[in-house]
């Protein structure tokens, strides 16, 4: 098994990391896999072949380690590969930590007078975040009433955001 070893650092609880190990066979007879499994319920291993599975000699095939953790704190596993070579099983040491979803507090806030026909209207919105991961992905949604068109938008410097094109509407 190559490697023999993965870490998949740290990872928001309910999110999954998937890693590829190769399991190749370096003997001179065809390998039979029986059996794929892991000592810890938040790592998993899978193959795209049904057990049993064989592998001919000189041959490999992928094997998909994933890393799902259910809550914060440092996770340990061992994934064993049960086969029919000598030494069986196969292990991989397998290492994580599940880290705290961020935790943004919205507060979107709109002028309280009505606008003029044809003026501005213009919202802020503070994204605080209160949590020690990054928000990473945001995503802001606002229903524009029928046939009003978007303007623009202004991110803070040096951060990228998608924005509509220019006069769409809903």
């Amino acid at each position: 098994l190559a490697p023999n070893t993965l870490s998949f650092g740290q990872v928001p609880v309910g999110d999954t990391v998937k890693q590829v190990v190769t399991l190749r066979n370096t003997g001179t007879d065809v390998l039979t896999v029986t059996d794929l499994s892991s000592s810890n319920a938040a790592v998993s291993v899978t193959s795209s072949h049904a057990l049993p599975f064989t592998v001919a000699p000189g041959a490999s095939a992928p094997l998909t380690v994933a890393f799902a953790p259910k809550a914060v704190g440092a996770v340990a596993a061992i994934i064993s590969v049960t086969d029919d070579a000598p030494g069986s099983p196969q292990s991989i040491s397998v290492t994580g930590s599940g880290q705290a979803r961020a935790d943004l507090a919205v507060d979107v806030g709109a002028s309280l007078t009505s606008p003029a026909r044809k003026s501005l209207l213009t919202y802020t919105i503070p994204l605080p975040n209160h949590r020690p991961t990054a928000a990473n992905v945001v995503q802001v949604v606002d229903t524009l009433p029928e046939a009003v068109p978007f303007i623009t938008l202004s991110p803070p410097a040096g951060v990228p955001w998608p924005t509509p094109d220019l006069g769409t509407t809903t």
